[in-house]
């Protein structure tokens, strides 16, 4: 539903999109009557300035004017729209063109150029193209370009647009004035005197809106960054173009005939964009989902209705989500809706591939996915498969005769105290010098670092043996997290009440702190090319709280737990223990020492096997009706809750279990075809406890 319709223009234009066809794929330009057809994977209607408006999707939507029908104005130009932005354009986006769009350069050795600070040394050559253009930059600053007297001329204002407003943009150049002006809602917003004025010299591509040529995004990290397509990020309403220049007085009353009010200035009609964790519920379990962000992303592949998994923890209002969104690489976020990952493989520059190779740039998660192994009320087990593509799909070490790479099976078992044990397996025949962790906070729009994270104690690390460091980011990251020597516990401090915690059976040297890409924007290193982003880079620092980002905090390092270099199935594997806290930190450390120092079983009877630290559970195959043991434990050797995995129990029924305290149970199907029982017993503490269990 739109707004009243303003049908009059205060001068008559000689282009004209109204976009108030409110339906279908197709609008037209108002003067001539062509139809238009809007591509895209699908077309959104929203509530505009007069009618309705059109949402372009940041990835592939535009309209295409062919240049037959295209107007040839000489001595004078305007260019006029209704514009609300969802996030910032990767570098120059037009909101209405008609250019050769000469393919972007880099500049060579001693060549001048234009750059931007953080522009990682790529300074590129100015623009030479031919046409106009009216367009918004990477940092929300609209512009005008406009070949004449045989250059190309380019005005940008210095006006800041903030998103999810309207604006009314306007853009001239008049000949016999010889100067190009910008104007932001009816009032002056730059002007520039060209070099040699003269006619307008046009080009005879056909014109675009909202999309241009291809570009490096704005302010890379590093030099793989790559020039692709993209599309304006928002809404675009009444784009004309006339074949004279406007007057000041003229933009001004235009502005002023839309009698637009303040609430509708501030209020464009797009849909509200938070990082999705799926429906609340007070159940322990995994979900199949289809987890909804905002839908111009949404609806940009097709995923299935069980695409994604969300696993919730019952009465802790944590959740764990595997989310095509984030190229399914797991995530736990805390009440909330604080983001929080511990990462997953990563390798560099290996088959021919640039710079890193990652399911991070995996954007469209081709290489990924995700299953439920199972769901019972005594655990979860979520199966992670991903490869390690670069931003051009050069998968690391490739091997030509086998055409296999490298490739991670990632397994979490995760129980109802909202603990997850991790097993990590990277099946690679190539270089050993993959990272296996990154302690990374994930934002959604709105969501600025130094509001998510604790300025103060940002870092715990902890031993086992009590003793403990905090470390502080209140003038930016410390020189180093180094104590105390033998810690194996990390602790992030968010602002909600649940932290994220990270225990490996030790700490292997000390842990990186990431201080190297710090900018004026946060306290912590932020980048914005993932999540979401479709862009092919590697590396974007963050500006705005505009889209979806990330700050990496630190790396730990940990030992292998289990490998095999000699056979046709090279692999190597790794552990860790992962989730949320809302104790003392310090509490963290009877959880530690329960899992790197499970409780042995004595007197066991009716099965064989031991504790499996991968799983965090006694993995035992049954040999009778009943089993029954003690469990161990002491103050080296304590309880924090136990999982036993009973195999070969061959029986569907619940078991009997004989033991003081509260547990949870299910049976699960094997890959032999029998049962496994899995009981979940929630108990604390150092002192010996009997168990029998029955069928």
């Amino acid at each position: 539903q739109g707004r009243d319709v303003i049908s009059t223009s205060m001068v008559n234009p000689i282009v004209w999109f109204k976009f108030n066809e409110a339906a279908d794929d197709t609008t037209f330009e108002s003067i001539s009557g062509l139809p238009l057809k809007v591509i895209g994977s699908k077309t959104y209607w929203r509530q505009g300035i007069s009618g309705t408006a059109l949402q372009f999707d940041d990835v592939i939507t535009y309209l295409s004017f062919p240049a037959s029908s295209a107007p040839k104005p000489q001595t004078a130009i305007s260019l006029e729209a209704w514009v609300a932005i969802g996030a910032y354009p990767w570098n120059w986006c037009p909101i209405v063109q008609q250019c050769d769009d000469v393919p972007e350069e880099l500049a060579g050795e001693g060549e001048t150029g234009i750059g931007t600070s953080n522009s990682y040394g790529m300074i590129f050559k100015k623009e030479d193209d031919k046409g106009y253009f009216l367009g918004i930059d990477g940092h929300g600053h609209p512009g005008m370009k406009i070949r004449v007297g045989g250059n190309w001329e380019e005005l940008s204002s210095d006006i800041h647009l903030e998103r999810m407003n309207w604006y009314h943009i306007t853009g001239t150049y008049d000949m016999h004035s010889g100067k190009i002006a910008l104007f932001v809602n009816g009032k002056p917003a730059g002007e520039k005197k060209v070099a040699n004025p003269g006619n307008i010299e046009l080009t005879n591509k056909e014109i675009l809106i909202g999309r241009g040529k291809k570009r490096r995004q704005t302010d890379p990290v590093r030099p793989s960054t790559f020039p692709d397509y993209y599309s304006f990020d928002g809404l675009y309403d009444e784009i004309k173009i006339y074949n004279l220049a406007l007057t000041p007085i003229q933009v001004q009353q235009s502005f002023a005939n839309y009698k637009i009010n303040q609430q509708t200035m501030v209020s464009a009609d797009m849909p509200p964009r938070v990082l999705p964790t799926g429906d609340k519920t007070d159940e322990f379990g995994a979900k199949y989902s289809a987890l909804k962000y905002f839908d111009t992303w949404d609806n940009l592949f097709r995923f299935s209705k069980g695409a994604d998994v969300a696993v919730s923890l019952g009465n802790n209002p944590c959740k764990f989500v595997f989310w095509r969104g984030v190229s399914y690489i797991p995530m736990i976020a805390n009440e909330k809706n604080e983001w929080y990952s511990n990462e997953f493989n990563e390798t560099w520059n290996k088959s021919g591939g640039q710079g890193c190779q990652e399911p991070m740039a995996d954007k469209s998660s081709e290489y990924s996915h995700v299953r439920i192994l199972e769901n019972t009320p005594a655990r979860v087990v979520v199966h992670w498969r991903f490869a390690l593509p670069d931003v051009n799909h050069v998968l690391a070490n490739y091997n030509e005769t086998t055409s296999w790479s490298d490739w991670s099976d990632w397994y979490y078992y995760i129980y109802p105290d909202g603990v997850a044990a991790k097993k990590m397996q990277l099946w690679t025949n190539g270089e050993r010098n993959h990272e296996w962790q990154e302690s990374m906070v994930i934002f959604g729009p709105d969501q600025h670092p130094d509001n998510i994270i604790e300025r103060t104690k940002t870092i715990t690390m902890l031993a086992e043996d009590g003793n403990y460091k905090s470390y502080d980011w209140l003038t930016g990251p410390p020189d180093n997290v180094d104590n105390p020597r033998n810690s194996n516990i990390q602790l992030i401090n968010l602002t909600g009440d649940y932290d994220p915690f990270t225990i490996a059976t030790k700490f292997i040297g000390k842990t990186r702190v990431y201080a190297g890409d710090m900018t004026s924007y946060a306290a912590f290193c932020t980048w914005n090319h993932w999540p979401i982003a479709q862009m092919p880079s590697d590396g974007r620092y963050t500006s705005y709280p505009d889209r979806t980002s990330h700050s990496s905090i630190s790396n730990v390092y940990f030992p292998i737990y289990k490998e095999d270099t000699t056979s046709n199935k090279p692999y190597y594997e790794k552990v860790l223990l992962e989730g949320m806290w809302n104790k003392k930190a310090t509490e963290l450390i009877p959880l530690s020492k329960s899992w790197t120092h499970a409780p042995t079983l004595i007197n066991l009877k009716g099965a064989q096997g031991s504790y499996d630290a991968s799983q965090r559970a006694y993995v035992l195959k049954v040999t009778g009706n009943s089993v029954s043991f003690t469990i161990n434990a002491s103050t080296q050797n304590p309880l924090y809750n136990l999982c036993f995995v009973l195999k070969n129990w061959d029986n569907k029924e619940d078991a009997k279990v004989s033991f003081k305290g509260n547990y949870k149970q299910g049976t699960v199907r094997d890959t032999d075809g029998t049962y496994t029982k899995v009981i979940f017993i929630e108990n604390e503490g150092a002192e010996p406890i009997a168990i029998s269990i029955s069928k």
